[in-house]
């Protein structure tokens, strides 16, 4: 899986838990829509920490809480980015 697979499906992951769509994850982020939309279709390699950071407190959570996922352990990151 490539990074930007992962961070969209761990993003994803959390709305789904959380049951917030694309619009109110923008909202409690801060992060705009649109940033929000490239994300979760991959058409960005590497997203700004702050970028994960607002979407880490949006969720009330720590970058360790959110890294703390099978998606992110390094055998299943490909290096094709």
């Amino acid at each position: 899986m490539e990074l930007s697979q992962a961070y969209a499906t761990r993003i994803k992951q959390l709305m789904k838990e959380n049951r917030v769509n694309l619009y109110k994850l923008s909202k409690m982020s801060g992060v705009p829509h649109p940033t929000i939309s490239v994300l979760l279709s991959c058409k960005t390699k590497d997203p700004r920490s702050k970028t994960i950071l607002n979407i880490c407190r949006a969720f009330n959570m720590n970058y360790r809480e959110f890294y703390d996922s099978a998606l992110f352990d390094l055998e299943n990151i490909s290096d094709d980015d």
